[in-house]
């Protein structure tokens, strides 16, 4: 089976194989390898979908992100930056690319509430699944300066 196909070519394929499945007379395993095949494409279509809307979203809000990540950055330079600076970095990094980005910069103030997200960052963070600490701020400065050197 082809797997890099375009949504179109796979609903057409789909279509094909179910209009094949109604024929009368269809040998048992020739219905049962087209009902395999069926699945298989569904499910490459819920991937492809999938895909473009990632596609889409990510590229939608690239520009955002960009600008949000250096500003985020420029706060974790400054002496005394703290866990809430680093929240709001790894806010930007990791926020969900199938969801559509809010920027935390957009207004003077932002929370939990108007961005829900940031709970499930400082979960991540409290968790240990995202460090924290000076030492972790020290990491992101020196592994963006490699990223903007490149």
């Amino acid at each position: 089976m082809e797997r890099s196909l375009g949504t179109g070519r796979i609903r057409k394929k789909i279509r094909d194989l179910e209009r094949l499945l109604k024929v009368e007379g269809l040998p048992a395993t020739k219905k049962q390898e087209t009902e395999r095949a069926i699945h298989s494409y569904k499910n490459d279509l819920e991937k492809a979908k999938e895909s473009r809307t990632i596609s889409k979203v990510s590229q939608k809000y690239k520009m955002v992100k960009f600008f949000e990540s250096r500003k985020a950055l420029r706060a974790l330079k400054k002496p005394g930056a703290g866990d809430e600076q680093l929240r709001n970095f790894y806010y930007i990094q990791t926020y969900p690319p199938h969801l559509k980005y809010r920027a935390l910069y957009a207004s003077e103030s932002y929370s939990v509430e108007t961005h829900p997200y940031l709970k499930d960052v400082e979960a991540k963070m409290a968790s240990g699944e995202l460090a924290t600490g000076e030492e972790a701020i020290k990491k992101l400065i020196r592994s963006s300066k490699k990223k903007l050197d490149n």
